[in-house]
């Protein structure tokens, strides 16, 4: 539809106009109607409207200055000038105020449809230029945010310098002083351990994006968030819980707060470390986090396990072995042994 006023200080033109629109079965709607330039100029302003009729000889402010007025409100809207005057001067002088077309009174149905209509395919024209306008600048705009992304993933993995980094951070998040205090990684798997991404746009973890940026490559999804708080805790579990079970998947997280006694370097290293570590141990859904206080100083004395395992092999006493590797292993993960020391092992028992 279609929005229309109808500025004319006669009534019976508006009945007119709106007798002819249902009658032709016209896609407009009247969305207001005058007697006074006053009241045209106050419609347009509130009504927005797309096409308006307007009477040249209008009280207090003429048709024409009317016009005028509207040209510096909004240059797209229809404008059809309506005159009982056949002269040259006036015609001359609405085309000269950009007005699209004129009416003489009294209208002729046919003459009033054949003039709407062709109004309608100029608006039609410019909504689909617009359109078309808007998705390339869409496109261009998720095109260029890709391309930042990877670049500041590349950046992060091969230890550029910090400025290069903060520099993508704030066009990335268009904040001048955006400084990610926490980083959240993200790597969802199914029930067979293998990666199973979805695009992000699709999972309700997608919604942490007002607390900062995130960036994704092949499998894991990171977040450097600016605050960190309970309440985005509580949506971050809820997100990953809800995308849990429309995916059938699970999710292995991590927190890391950057320290800035520290490169940010560091900090997102650690980050892959951590979940590397919740990978290899099957913590799904496990949101840890890695600070100094959770270090853990005991040592496991592997020597002696091996003979004591060695030992149940030759008495072929498998119940035996199997009960020391799973304690070595349960030992090991309660320790935070990283996973490339974990395949050793397992090497070695082989």
């Amino acid at each position: 539809m279609y929005k229309l006023i109808v500025a004319d200080d006669e009534y019976i033109v508006h009945q007119f106009i709106e007798y002819v629109i249902k009658k032709y079965h016209l896609p407009f709607e009247i969305c207001g109607t005058a007697k006074s330039g006053e009241e045209t100029l106050a419609l347009v302003k509130k009504c927005a409207p797309d096409f308006i009729i307007l009477d040249i000889n209008m009280p207090e402010i003429n048709g024409l200055e009317v016009a005028k007025e509207i040209r510096k409100i909004n240059t797209d809207i229809i404008i059809y000038i309506l005159t009982a005057y056949k002269e040259f001067d006036y015609i001359h002088t609405a085309m000269h105020v950009d007005v699209n077309d004129y009416l003489v009174k009294p209208i002729r149905p046919l003459e009033l449809v054949k003039i709407l209509k062709k109004g309608i395919t100029i608006v039609l024209k410019k909504r689909i230029e617009q359109s078309k306008k808007k998705r390339v600048e869409q496109q261009l705009q998720e095109k260029s945010a890709i391309v930042m992304n990877r670049q500041l993933l590349e950046l992060l993995r091969n230890g550029a310098e910090e400025k290069a980094v903060y520099n993508l951070f704030y066009k990335i998040s268009h904040k001048k002083n955006f400084s990610p205090i926490a980083i959240i990684g993200v790597e969802p798997w199914n029930k067979e351990g293998t990666n199973k991404f979805n695009d992000i746009k699709d999972l309700k973890l997608s919604i942490l994006k007002k607390y900062g940026i995130i960036l994704m490559d092949e499998y894991r999804i990171f977040i450097f968030s600016e605050r960190w708080n309970l309440d985005i805790l509580k949506t971050l579990n809820d997100s990953l819980i809800k995308d849990e079970k429309t995916y059938d998947i699970h999710f292995c997280t991590a927190v890391i707060f950057i320290d800035k006694n520290k490169s940010i370097f560091d900090s997102y290293h650690q980050l892959q470390d951590r979940i590397d570590f919740n990978l290899f141990w099957r913590k799904p859904h496990n949101l840890s986090y890695l600070s100094k206080s959770e270090q853990k100083d005991k040592e496991i004395a592997f020597d002696s396990i091996f003979r004591l395992i060695d030992k149940a092999v030759k008495e072929y006493d498998v119940i035996q072995a199997n009960n020391i590797v799973k304690q070595l292993f349960n030992e090991m993960e309660d320790l935070e042994y990283k996973p490339g020391l974990a395949k050793l092992i397992i090497i070695r028992l082989g």
